[in-house]
């Protein structure tokens, strides 16, 4: 009975063993880039629609040293048209943009700010290329679904000019996605 006993556990312990837990598939990010190359001066406003989600609108404004960037349409203080929900990558304190340097990570463990529309241009007039992270949310099915992406900005150092150079987003739903990530 014993080495019945002994040849079972053995046997067993030799079959668990060699059985393997089945690896879990990792998403495949899916990054859709779009080169944009569009210059906005001082006063105007333009939009940008190449991310698949509704416009952001741009507003260089010298006399408060800032640009507004809005997930919807606004004038004045009227708003047009409203996105949903979506929020842009923020300062801790939450009070501003926080401009990003290629290959800073975006994604949940950021600070998201879905009211805060403004960008300090001292934080990066005449600094070359640097880029706003962007965070959109649907609900298809009932549930929060959430993509990340990316806007590559320029600001000439007379801070006249605002280069929109580039956007992408991470199809994939929840996947992070690094500035300047192209595939």
């Amino acid at each position: 009975m014993k080495k019945l006993l002994f040849i079972s556990v053995l046997l067993s312990s030799l079959f668990l063993s060699a059985c393997k837990e089945k690896d879990t598939p990792q998403p495949i990010d899916n990054i859709s880039y779009h080169a944009i190359d569009k210059t906005i001066v001082a006063g105007q406003i333009d939009s940008l629609n190449t991310m698949g989600y509704s416009p952001l609108y741009f507003k260089i404004d010298t006399s408060n040293h800032a640009i507004h960037v809005y997930g919807y349409e606004k004038r004045d203080t009227v708003v047009y048209s409203c996105d949903g929900f979506s929020a842009s990558f923020v300062s801790v304190d939450k009070h501003h943009f926080q401009m990003l340097n290629k290959n800073e990570t975006i994604d949940k463990s950021g600070f998201w700010g879905g009211a805060v529309d403004t960008l300090s241009l001292d934080d990066f007039a005449g600094k070359g290329k640097k880029y706003i992270g962007k965070l959109s949310v649907y609900y298809p099915s009932g549930v929060d679904e959430f993509y990340y992406g990316w806007v590559g900005i320029e600001l000439s150092a007379d801070k006249r000019e605002l280069k929109i150079i580039d956007a992408a987003s991470n199809r994939t739903m929840g996947r992070s996605i690094k500035a300047g990530q192209k595939k």
